[in-house]
């Protein structure tokens, strides 16, 4: 039941984006991302978290920002560390957009953020043990 349930929420949901990018197929295609955005905007663009992600490392003492470039592509890296710590343990994780999937980036800012401006976690070891 379950199983039938999901999969008729994503047929719906589909359905429902195919009726909104034809319905701008008339314009041009910014205009149709612009009609998607303006439905859709609990989700960030790439500008937007990187403009985010720029914030907090001007607010947030334990993050630096940093870009990598290889021709023209570029990826933000985002450090989080206890200042004047060597922590033992270091942890790596890879958040990217996809044609499909846009929970990803929005799961890494959401954390990046509970990190630098959560008192709880600021307390506790994580940020003194692990980089």
């Amino acid at each position: 039941m379950r199983g039938g349930l999901l999969r008729l929420s994503l047929i719906c949901l589909c359905l429902y984006l195919c009726l909104y990018v034809a319905a701008a197929s008339g314009s041009s295609a910014t205009d149709a991302k612009t009609v998607l955005l303006q439905d859709f905007d609990f989700h960030h663009t790439t500008d937007q978290i990187h403009h985010r992600l720029k914030q907090l490392s001007q607010s947030c003492p334990d993050l630096t920002l940093s870009e990598r470039r290889n021709g023209s592509a570029s990826i933000d890296v985002v450090t989080v560390r206890k200042k004047g710590v060597e922590p033992i343990n270091r942890v790596f994780m890879l958040f990217s957009e996809h044609a499909r999937e846009l929970i990803s980036p929005e799961t890494g800012l959401y954390m990046i953020e509970a990190l630098c401006q959560s008192p709880a976690v600021q307390e506790k070891k994580l940020l003194k043990e692990a980089k």
